[in-house]
């Protein structure tokens, strides 16, 4: 594993509580994706934003961009691999 370097990014525009951060891989084919939710702020919405690096920057991946529950206060964040 190899660091990646000067990472300069906002997940989650308009937070004030942090963000909640997992990493690791989502397939066994794949390199690790980095997932990332608002920290607890009362006024952030429960959107997971994830990306993947293209081994210069952080890129979106859009179909993991997701409010799932419409609510606020955040979202606590983990990724998991279902065994095979």
């Amino acid at each position: 594993m190899r660091a990646i370097p000067g990472i300069n990014a906002v997940a989650i525009p308009g937070t004030h509580y942090g963000l909640v951060v997992a990493c690791g891989a989502v397939d066994d084919d794949a390199p690790a994706k980095i997932a990332a939710g608002a920290g607890p702020d009362p006024a952030a919405p429960s959107q997971l934003h994830a990306f993947g690096y293209d081994g210069t920057d952080l890129v979106p991946i859009g179909a993991l961009d997701v409010d799932p529950f419409s609510l606020s206060y955040g979202l606590r964040v983990a990724i998991g691999v279902h065994g095979t």
